[in-house]
């Protein structure tokens, strides 16, 4: 495993999607990559669930920590159900399958601010 993931499994996962229209229980979030690779794979927990349990921790902490510049949710969201399609399938793409990210606003990104 290179260092970048080792390091980063360190960090809890911090992600930018989210669905009001669907309602997930939130008894059990994975705190490490490597726990969400786990869970995802052995179908404990979906990408979407962990994608709306960190779209809603950043809408509740947002006033105060104004951590975020630019949120896509409806990308997200169809990214999270795209790789649980790709799973189900018995394809998987990769490693950070179902891994949520957030971007560094000094990183250029087509359309966003």
């Amino acid at each position: 495993m290179s260092s970048f993931i080792q390091s980063i499994t360190k960090i809890a996962l911090v992600f930018i999607l989210s669905s009001g229209l669907v309602a997930y229980s939130y008894s059990y979030v994975p705190q490490t990559i490597q726990e969400a690779q786990r869970s995802i794979r052995n179908g404990e927990i979906k990408p979407i669930q962990i994608v709306e349990y960190y779209i809603n921790q950043i809408e509740t902490q947002h006033d105060k920590l104004q951590a975020w510049v630019s949120i896509d949710k409806d990308i997200a969201r169809k990214e999270a159900l795209r790789q649980e399609k790709l799973l189900e399938q018995g394809i998987d793409p990769g490693p950070l399958t179902g891994i949520p990210m957030g971007i560094k606003d000094n990183v250029d990104a087509k359309g966003w601010k």
